[in-house]
């Protein structure tokens, strides 16, 4: 049996050899974050006196008698073999009658069968509660620019308000982080993420604020793990090692497919190409900084209904240039119609994607690059190929998690960043968070919602990998905001299993 668990919740899976059925990545404890979060039995002796199947798995035989299987709620993914498939469909429907059978223990390893009677929600809960409301974990996403040296016609930040963070600002965060660190008893884990706009326009602020956290570092027990989601047009390898230098390992970027496309899409202020100049930059950066230095850099290609070719093209180029540098990755993410007040949107309506129509090309762009990396020891560089679980959605429904702009208003999504009015709250000088009434909407848990739609969420087998979906979706239609279907779970099974 080949079985894959998800290098997440929170990156707290690792690789293992040692299996009775061949290769798998395995589960390991998740006790550095939320102790019980996904209970994994470690062996047959462990096994609760009696055992049921998971609500959360979908079985699914295929023509040449193998059973895939996939549970939600753990990330489990496995391929039984044509001569256990019998044997395993037995045990689900009847698992107490083969307690001494092999499969038993890793079924129940996997999650694919749990303690008879158990209340599958409760540990659901249990983990999203405590990402919720816990206080070991700050998220901040500065906005340091909040301007563009592109003009990308489907932005959703459509309307940018064109401010540098003013001194005040950056003053009363740091004040912020430092009240925060000092009320952890536990030691503070800060997640700080760098936004715009083009967050580079400012980028000899980003390095002297990081430098200056160097101060609460040396005081309080706190690990500071930093991102920048930039266009990457000014990342230059002498940049692109100051920000390494005062401790930021993980960059993002956005392509629009190859040359051709991403230029009609993502182009300069007043006009201009930018594809040469962006991948040339990550040449260099995968080129002349050493191999020794450790980061993480991200490509994500947006498409559109009719560039998928394009995709497919950029992902041969990926291949080519940076296959043995792991340390760079790509993923595709379809681009979708947010509200905007700009005409130039117009010239591509009839190519935007609909949820179903993105998901379905983003599964086959996915397995198209998990195939054409198949000799890649790491398939994970490319893509997952199921949902994985999750604490939450998105991290705006997080008591410590909040967008703050460059005059100090807060904001709950980053798609609302457009106008003041739009804000849940404000940092004061004195480094304080105050939220308005209008975040309690936001940070209300979705297990304390009172309406049909989060009924439904509820008795729905994918809830443990959308918990709800997006929350802004949901806000502004007021109906369900459904990504994943079974029919869209099954089909992508289905494909997993030919790789």
């Amino acid at each position: 049996m080949f079985t894959i668990l998800p290098k997440n919740i929170s990156g707290l899976f690792q690789q293992s050899k040692s299996s009775l059925f061949g290769f798998k990545l395995c589960c390991v404890s998740l006790h550095k974050y939320y102790k019980g979060v996904i209970s994994v039995e470690k062996s047959i002796c462990s096994l609760p006196v009696q055992l049921m199947e998971s609500f959360y798995n979908y079985k699914l035989i295929l023509e040449d008698g193998r059973l895939i299987l996939y549970n939600s709620k753990t990330g489990a993914i496995s391929i039984v073999k044509e001569e256990q498939t019998d044997m395993v469909q037995r045990i689900f429907e009847n698992p107490d009658s083969y307690r001494d059978n092999s499969l038993i223990s890793e079924l129940v390893r996997l999650g694919y069968l749990v303690e008879y009677g158990k209340n599958e929600m409760d540990e659901i809960r249990a983990w999203h509660d405590w990402y919720t409301k816990g206080k070991g974990l700050l998220q901040l996403i500065l906005l340091p620019a909040e301007a563009c040296n592109f003009s990308c016609p489907y932005c959703f930040i459509y309307q940018h308000r064109n401010l540098n963070m003013e001194d005040w600002v950056y003053d009363a965060i740091y004040k912020y982080i430092e009240k925060k660190a000092e009320d952890s008893k536990d030691g503070l884990r800060l997640e700080l993420s760098w936004y715009g706009g083009e967050p580079l326009l400012a980028s000899d602020r980003i390095i002297e604020f990081m430098n200056r956290l160097e101060e609460i570092k040396a005081t309080y027990p706190i690990n500071i793990c930093s991102n920048i989601i930039t266009n990457g047009y000014l990342l230059t390898v002498p940049l692109f090692e100051k920000l390494m230098d005062c401790g930021i390992k993980s960059f993002q970027i956005t392509m629009d497919g190859d040359k051709d496309s991403h230029d009609k899409l993502r182009v300069l202020k007043g006009g201009g190409a930018t594809f040469d100049t962006i991948y040339n930059n990550l040449k260099d950066i995968s080129r002349f900084v050493g191999k020794d230095k450790k980061f993480s850099f991200s490509i994500r290609a947006n498409f559109l209904k009719n560039n998928i070719k394009s995709m497919e093209q950029l992902l041969e180029k990926f291949l080519k240039d940076f296959s043995e540098d792991k340390r760079f990755s790509i993923y595709f993410r379809p681009i979708y119609n947010f509200e905007t007040t700009r005409d130039d949107i117009n010239t591509l309506t009839s190519d935007i994607c609909t949820v179903s129509e993105g998901l379905h090309l983003q599964t086959d762009l996915i397995y198209k690059a998990m195939k054409a990396d198949k000799d890649s020891t790491d398939l994970r560089r490319i893509s997952n190929p199921l949902p994985e679980p999750t604490y939450s959605w998105c991290t705006s429904i997080r008591e410590n998690s909040h967008i703050i702009g460059a005059d100090g208003a807060v904001f709950s999504c980053d798609t609302l960043i457009v106008e003041k009015d739009k804000s849940v709250g404000e940092i004061t000088p004195e480094g304080d968070i105050v939220l308005y009434n209008s975040s309690k909407d936001w940070k209300q848990s979705i297990f304390d919602e009172e309406n049909e739609v989060i009924k439904d969420c509820m008795k729905c087998k994918l809830l443990p990998v959308c918990m709800g979906g997006c929350r802004r979706s949901r806000l502004m239609s007021g109906e369900k905001a459904c990504f994943w279907t079974d029919e869209d779970i099954l089909k992508s099974m289905r494909e997993y299993a030919t790789l």
